[in-house]
C-alpha cells in the first residue's frame, strides 16, 4: 500500500512539473503577456532593469532628486 502512496505522489510531482513547463514555455505573442518588470517593445519583451549606465544606484537617485 505504502508503495502505492509513493507513486501516486511521483505522478502527481511529474504532472505539475510538465503543466509548469508547459506553460511557461509558451511563445509571448503580444503586448501585456510580457510579465512582471518587461515591456513590449519592437514585436519583443524588454526587461525594465536592463540600464545601461555607468553610475552605480546611489549615485543616479542623488543626480536624480538632489539639487543644489
Amino acid at each position: 500500500m505504502r508503495y502505492k502512496l509513493q507513486l501516486l505522489a511521483m505522478l502527481a510531482l511529474a504532472a505539475v512539473t510538465a503543466a509548469t513547463g508547459i506553460v511557461s514555455a509558451q511563445p509571448r505573442d503580444a503586448a501585456g503577456e510580457c510579465g512582471e518588470y518587461m515591456y513590449w517593445n519592437n514585436g519583443g519583451c524588454v526587461d525594465a532593469r536592463d540600464k545601461k549606465t555607468s553610475k552605480s544606484w546611489p549615485e543616479e537617485i542623488l543626480t536624480k532628486q538632489w539639487k543644489p
